[in-house]
């Protein structure tokens, strides 16, 4: 990370630590999808239940201004579960390293091909914003910033057959770690139809860049891409529903559905066959869906 960014993000949270407003702590399930090619080498996707914790700060004003920030930071993890996944080969005359065949001479065989393998991904993902309310008033805001962070996805495998084919050659060393930073717009909205009942959304749309590592196609591949977050959710603050001014007047439950997608440009690898290396083309995109509930507490 250079210095700017490490400058901006202590900035940052220099800020927030001085204004903060509320906290929220939640919990959710759902999906995590990873879609990943090597042309003309493989395709594959796979998916995987997972769980999130998140840590978030809702939008928040700095004081009585229009300026406001957010950060949200997920902690997700699916445990090692099995999982079927198809691997299609497309033919390639060259030969594969870890066979010595090409992958012609097996594509009639395994084409495609389902692998019962133990998959793990885990990883954190922030988000911070900063921006102005254009609209901000009793019955909600509108306002538009700047989002930024790092996500830090991290995938492994285990347990495999011992089957000597190309796809379980390959899955054999698929570990994969991935950096990324971003920045871009960030648009945030809330309205409140009721007493007692807060509606709230946030839509970012990212540049990202950053690095790759893969024990089968190497360390330090550059990456760039887009990254895209929809955050909706729903505020229940039960002192204005139970019209209860005592303890309960700081507490909130929060609920809702987030979504988040990594969407990797084409970049080129290099495969080493017969000591010779031939660059290929590497696409990729991962998503992450939330459903979740969740218990803040306002400052």
């Amino acid at each position: 990370m250079s210095a700017k960014i490490k400058y901006f993000l202590i900035s940052f949270f220099l800020i927030i630590t001085t204004s903060s407003h509320a906290l929220d702590l939640r919990y959710g399930r759902g999906d995590f999808k990873i879609n990943a090619s090597i042309a003309p080498l493989i395709s594959g996707n796979m998916k995987f239940n997972i769980d999130t914790w998140t840590l978030s700060q809702p939008h928040s004003n700095i004081g009585k201004s229009p300026v406001f920030y957010s950060v949200r930071f997920d902690y997700f993890e699916s445990g090692f579960v099995n999982q079927i996944t198809d691997f299609a080969s497309l033919p390639l005359t060259t030969p594969f390293p870890a066979t010595g065949q090409s992958i012609d001479d097996l594509i009639d065989q395994y084409t495609p091909v389902p692998v019962p393998a133990d998959y793990r991904i885990h990883g954190t993902n922030l988000d911070i914003s900063l921006g102005y309310d254009f609209i901000k008033n009793n019955q909600g805001f509108l306002g538009l910033g700047i989002n930024t962070g790092l996500s830090l996805p991290f995938m492994k495998t285990r347990n495999l057959q011992s089957d000597a084919n190309l796809v379980l050659d390959l899955l054999d060393t698929f570990e994969t770690e991935i950096r990324t930073w971003k920045i871009g717009p960030v648009l945030h909205a809330g309205f409140k139809p009721t007493n007692g009942l807060s509606l709230r959304g946030l839509a970012a749309w990212n540049y990202q860049t950053g690095k790759l590592d893969n024990n089968f196609l190497g360390s330090g591949i550059q990456i760039d891409g887009d990254y895209l977050t929809l955050d909706l959710n729903a505020q229940l603050h039960l002192a204005e529903l139970l019209q209860n001014t005592g303890w309960l007047n700081r507490w909130y439950v929060t609920g809702g559905y987030a979504y988040s997608k990594w969407d990797y440009d084409d970049t080129t690898v290099n495969i080493l066959s017969n000591s010779i290396s031939i660059p290929r083309v590497l696409d990729m995109d991962y998503s992450h869906t939330n459903l979740y509930l969740g218990l803040g507490y306002q400052f």
